[in-house]
């Protein structure tokens, strides 16, 4: 019998794209990951790609959800508190760094199939989002 991916120790790490979105554009909802099998979520970070035009003055939240098995649940994971009330990148961050958009003290036990989401909603008119890269990590339970 040979082992497979439930049998590896440790985190594994699964990534996902984000794309960039002009001013115009006010949210986006986003599939960023789907349950293998049965784990524990360990944690969401992102990078963003580039600056954001008009960071200074404008703002965006990004949220990451639990879609269920079924794709349709509406469970907020505890999102860091800059994130959700509006992050602005250019003041109190910068393009290339790493944030955790959820890092529960307790990893988030799912069933196989499970759906996380990435909402990104702009608070502020005329801003220029960059891409966001990112990486869902999780473990065997």
């Amino acid at each position: 019998m040979y082992p497979d991916i439930h049998d590896q120790p440790g985190a594994h790490r699964d990534f996902f794209d984000i794309p960039a979105v002009g001013a115009a554009t006010a949210t986006g909802d986003f599939t960023i990951w789907h349950a293998p099998f049965a784990c524990k979520v360990r944690g969401v970070a992102f990078i963003f790609d580039d600056s954001v035009v008009g960071a200074n003055v404008n703002t965006f939240s990004l949220q990451v959800f639990n879609r269920g098995t079924d794709g349709l649940g509406v469970t907020a994971l505890a999102t860091p508190a800059g994130l959700a009330a509006g992050f602005v990148l250019g003041v109190n961050a910068t393009h290339y760094e790493a944030y955790s958009i959820y890092a529960p003290t307790t990893y988030l036990a799912v069933a196989v199939g499970t759906v996380l989401s990435l909402h990104r909603a702009r608070i502020g008119a005329g801003m220029d989002m960059p891409r966001i890269h990112g990486f869902v990590e999780y473990e065997g339970n």
